[in-house]
């Protein structure tokens, strides 16, 4: 959807218990640029459910949880374009791990029909976060390796890296270093691998 687009919907969150929580929405797939609450599910809806496990592994949080979301929009929709008996699913799992105090373990996996997929029909990523680098409170670092297909036939597959170095800098102030390399590039037309390196601030007040 374009700048100031929306979608509207009604959601769903619960935790029937404290170590497992449940959520669910629906949406209007193809939005609307209205200033006021229009909704048409006539041109296509969303409908997703996610389920989730919180546990404790050698009295370290782990979190497992598995995504699922159906749907009868694609991108023709937004664009007006009917596509008569459509239907595709995409699934998503995530699991995270505190493996020590301060080291930090995530991976994710997601898969979309062809049919409904935008810009991928699989990704698969993980990564590794350390905080209290080196001694330092505060300080933080981090780097993730992540695998998609692209639904654009002229792309190849894609491998991205990143890593990142956050800098506690003052007792409000933090400082942090990205980089990322996706190769190949995400443009056919292009054969060298895009680098990307990026520097944000925060403060606390």
């Amino acid at each position: 959807m374009g700048f100031q687009s929306k979608s509207l919907g009604a959601a769903l969150a619960t935790l029937p218990a404290d170590w497992l929580f449940a959520n669910a929405c629906i949406v209007d797939a193809g939005g609307t640029a209205s200033p006021w609450l229009e909704t048409n599910f006539d041109d296509g809806f969303a409908v997703a459910a996610e389920s989730g496990v919180l546990a404790s592994v050698g009295g370290l949080p782990t979190r497992v949880s598995f995504a699922w979301c159906g749907t009868d929009a694609n991108a023709d929709t937004v664009d007006g374009v009917a596509t008569p008996g459509l239907w595709g699913n995409a699934y998503g799992a995530t699991a995270q791990a505190l493996v020590s105090p301060g080291f930090a373990v995530w991976t994710q996996w997601t898969r979309c029909e062809r049919a409904v997929a935008t810009r991928a029909t699989q990704e698969f990523a993980l990564g590794v976060t350390i905080d209290d680098c080196f001694g330092r409170m505060g300080d933080g670092c981090g780097a993730a390796v992540a695998w998609s297909r692209p639904v654009d036939p002229t792309l190849d597959e894609q491998v991205l890296l990143e890593s990142y170095y956050r800098a506690q800098v003052t007792g409000s102030m933090q400082l942090s270093l990205d980089a990322q390399v996706l190769m190949p590039s995400a443009d056919a037309g292009v054969d060298d691998p895009t680098v990307v390196g990026s520097v944000r601030v925060v403060w606390r007040f």
